[in-house]
């Protein structure tokens, strides 16, 4: 499973090092936590 979102994370993450959409949720799993930005709401 490690893998996987770690390559999901190259893939969907403007910095994969610094995750804000796959976030990993201790004890639990991960979690999707897609917020806008700026740059998504203009277009």
């Amino acid at each position: 499973i490690d893998a996987h979102v770690k390559n999901l994370r190259r893939k969907i993450e403007p910095d994969p090092a610094h995750p804000r959409h796959v976030i990993t949720v201790r004890g639990a799993g991960y979690k999707f936590d897609y917020t806008p930005d700026e740059e998504t709401d203009a277009r």
